[in-house]
């Protein structure tokens, strides 16, 4: 299940946490699909998620680099979600990503706004708005994780009453009310 063939969908309300909702995990951390299956698929979800940053030009770099920074990174996310200390190695590989623009000072004047330098790793954006996300308590208390089986995407809850409870309605809520209500209607069959 690629973007070549799927919409890309921007529901975790932060870049960070739409980078880590590429996948769908199993609640062991595994990945259940992997929707950055090749180059092209990052390019297309970059250019989604409005990144400019330096292209990603080999498998090899995407599978060990972004699919690894995007496993660290999620294991943070849940270790604050749930109040636990996360891993030192994940910590440090947020923390290397986000020193990636060196010296070089990332941010330019592009027709009147401000823009991230486009030769920066996509690492480095995506650090960026984690580390922002991360460091702002009332921010992280509202990051929930989706319990639609084989989801486990991430989402900022911005609503009125704090009570979002799925990525989206109409990728897992719908399909959890057709399940209880399939499983309800054959509860009334026996």
């Amino acid at each position: 299940m690629s973007f070549r063939e799927h919409p890309v969908h921007l529901i975790g309300g932060r870049t960070c946490l739409d980078f880590l909702n590429t996948a769908n995990w199993n609640s062991d951390g595994t990945v259940a699909v992997e929707r950055l299956a090749g180059l092209e698929d990052l390019r297309i979800w970059t250019k989604a998620a409005g990144l400019p940053c330096r292209p990603v030009d080999s498998r090899w770099e995407l599978e060990v680099s972004i699919w690894t920074f995007r496993a660290s990174l999620r294991a943070i996310f849940l270790a604050a979600i749930e109040g636990d200390v996360p891993k030192p190695a994940d910590v440090a590989r947020l923390n290397q990503a986000a020193t990636q623009a060196g010296q070089q000072f990332p941010l330019h004047i592009s027709q009147g706004a401000v823009a991230v330098a486009s030769h920066l790793p996509l690492t480095y954006g995506i650090s960026v708005s984690a580390m922002a996300l991360l460091t702002d308590n009332r921010e992280i208390g509202r990051v929930k994780l989706c319990p639609g089986t084989g989801c486990g995407w991430l989402f900022v809850d911005e609503s009125a009453n704090g009570r979002r409870q799925w990525c989206s309605m109409e990728l897992c809520g719908n399909r959890e009310k057709a399940r209880r209500h399939y499983a309800r209607k054959l509860a009334s069959q026996d």
